[in-house]
């Protein structure tokens, strides 16, 4: 939520009310939707508004003729020998990379199945790396615990600003610079 004073105060929260204001001081309040642009501009002293944001950034450069020269669509490869590895293999790289067999009974078969992400419980109750009893991979010792909020899966439709099931690969690139480079 935001606030905007008739003296240029402008205060951000994540909740309303942060700060008391009487009526006659307030010039205009909102909130921040999903996929939408807050920028307040000091220099300027004002309020720049969403569609003047992406107006500007979409006239930076030439960014769809960049993505549509870098992009690289999976059915335009040509086709390769399909390689099936025996299942002795196959289970000798799951157990290598820490995969257990509930995790490949309960989460990648129905992945595989269904092409959908399988529902889960909130939550983990599963020991950090350091007090685990089990053996773990050395990236487990560096995950971060965080709390699990959108599951079940969000929802597209209400949500379609801020949601898509499109997935770019690549190398990635410097945030702090742009180029063609960077939508390959």
């Amino acid at each position: 939520r935001w606030t905007e004073t008739t003296d240029g105060l402008v205060v951000i929260g994540s909740e309303t009310g942060v700060l008391d204001f009487a009526p006659d001081r307030i010039k205009r309040r909102g909130r921040l939707r999903p996929g939408r642009m807050f920028v307040v501009d000091t220099a300027q002293r004002r309020i720049i508004e969403d569609d003047e944001v992406k107006r500007e950034l979409a006239a930076l450069e030439p960014w769809q003729e960049w993505l549509d020269a870098g992009r690289v669509r999976l059915r335009d490869l040509p086709e390769r020998e399909h390689i099936v590895h025996p299942i002795a293999s196959i289970t000798r790289r799951q157990r290598t990379f820490g995969y257990t067999e509930e995790e490949v009974r309960i989460l990648l078969t129905p992945m595989g199945q269904n092409g959908a992400e399988p529902l889960g419980a909130m939550g983990s109750d599963a020991p950090i790396a350091v007090l685990s009893e089990r053996p773990r991979l050395l990236f487990d010792y560096f995950v971060q615990q965080f709390a699990q909020v959108t599951n079940p899966p969000l929802d597209s439709i209400r949500e379609e600003v801020v949601t898509s099931l499109a997935l770019g690969l690549g190398p990635e690139r410097n945030l702090l610079a742009w180029g063609p480079d960077h939508t390959r």
